[in-house]
C-alpha cells in the first residue's frame, strides 16, 4: 500500500492514506518491523531511502515531513530555507526545521519545529517546488543576523561566489527588514564575507584564522607556474606561505577533477608542490578534521611560520 502514496521524494504521509478512504495501521505495522522509517508523526520513508539518505537529503525530508503534516501554513526560513535555496553552511543541519508565521500567529516552537515569528513582504516570500520559503536575500540576512558566525560567513560567501548576491543588495535588504535582532552580528558576517571563497572549507578556514588570531591572509592569489596559471586557497607573502583547504571534492568531484582519476589528481598536486617549493613556497594544507579539533591547524601553520596575535572569542 505504502508504494502507492510514496511521493518522489521518498516521503509517505499518513493524512495522504487517511484521505484516501485507507487504513493506516499498515504502515505503523511496517514502522514496527523496520520496513518504514518515521521521519516525524504521521511522515515515513520506505528504510531503504533513510539508509542511502545523505545528510542533505535527510534534512530535506525533514523539511517536506513537517510541511506535509501541519494543518496551518508557514514559510520555511532561516538555516531551513539555506537547504532549500543549496546555500550551504559549516555545521550539519539542525534537526529542527525553521519556520516564520505572523507576529498574531499562535504558533509555537515544538516536535522539531522552531517558529520565528516576522513580517515578511510580497518579495520576500517565493514559492519554489511548491515550497513557500523566505527569497534568497531574506534567508541570508535572516541567518546572518541568528547562525552561528562561521555558518553566516559559509552561506554568504558562497552566495557572493556564485553571483547570487552583492554586500549592497544584503546591506539594503538588512536596512529594510523591521526587527533590530541580530543586525550587529549580520553586519559583522557581511564585512567578513568574500567571492573568493568557493568552499564552505575554505570559509571556515577563513575565520578560525581570524579568531584565532593570525595575520589575515590573501585569498585566491595567482601563481604563473611552468604549466601554467595557479591560484592559492590563502597566501602568506611575509612567510611566503600558501595555505589550502583539502576537501574530498578536490578528488572525487568532477567539477574539480576534469575526467582526470584520484591518482592523476594527486600526482598534479605533487608536481605543483615541487614547482612551488624550487621558489622557496611552503605549502601547507588542511583537512575537516584539523579544522574541528583546531589544534592540529594550529599546530600546522605555526610550524610554517605564521604567529599568532590577539585571540578572539570563538563563536
Amino acid at each position: 500500500m505504502s508504494d502507492s502514496f510514496q511521493q518522489p521524494n521518498g516521503l509517505i504521509l499518513v493524512s495522504d492514506v487517511t484521505r484516501s478512504g485507507e487504513d493506516d495501521r499498515p504502515l505503523r505495522v511496517a514502522h514496527r518491523n523496520r520496513d518504514l522509517t518515521r521521519i516525524r508523526r504521521g511522515a515515513y520513508v520506505s528504510a531503504a531511502v533513510g539508509e542511502s539518505a545523505n545528510r542533505d537529503e535527510r534534512y530535506d525530508l525533514r523539511i517536506a515531513a513537517v510541511l506535509g503534516t501541519r494543518r496551518t501554513p508557514v514559510v520555511v526560513s532561516h538555516l531551513s530555507a539555506a537547504r532549500v535555496w543549496g546555500i550551504p553552511v559549516v555545521a550539519p543541519w539542525p534537526r529542527q526545521v525553521h519556520v516564520t508565521v505572523s507576529p498574531a500567529s499562535g504558533n509555537r516552537s515544538k516536535n522539531g519545529v522552531i517558529v520565528h515569528r516576522g513580517v515578511l513582504s510580497l518579495d520576500e516570500v517565493v514559492q519554489t517546488s511548491g515550497v513557500a520559503v523566505t527569497s534568497l536575500i531574506r534567508t541570508l540576512t535572516d541567518v546572518a543576523r541568528t547562525a552561528p558566525f562561521r555558518d553566516a560567513v559559509a552561506a554568504l560567501d558562497h552566495a557572493l561566489h556564485h553571483g547570487r548576491t552583492s554586500k549592497p543588495e544584503l546591506l539594503v535588504a538588512l536596512d529594510d527588514q523591521q526587527t533590530a535582532i541580530g543586525r550587529r552580528r549580520a553586519l559583522r558576517a557581511i564585512a567578513f564575507a568574500s567571492p573568493l571563497a568557493k568552499l564552505p572549507g575554505e570559509s571556515f578556514s577563513r575565520v578560525l584564522l581570524h579568531e584565532l588570531g593570525f595575520p589575515p591572509p590573501e585569498l585566491q592569489h595567482e601563481f604563473e607556474t611552468a604549466v601554467g596559471q595557479r591560484f592559492a586557497d590563502f597566501w602568506w607573502e611575509g612567510v611566503r606561505l600558501i595555505g589550502e583547504f583539502d576537501g574530498k571534492d578536490k578528488y572525487t568531484n568532477p567539477k574539480y577533477t576534469q575526467d582526470r582519476t584520484p591518482a592523476e589528481v594527486m600526482w598534479a598536486e605533487k608536481q605543483r608542490e615541487n614547482e612551488l617549493s624550487d621558489h622557496d613556497i611552503r605549502l601547507r594544507r588542511w583537512i575537516w578534521q584539523d579544522l574541528e579539533l583546531v589544534q592540529p591547524f594550529i599546530k600546522r601553520l605555526e610550524m610554517a611560520g605564521l604567529r599568532r596575535g590577539r585571540i578572539r572569542e570563538l563563536r
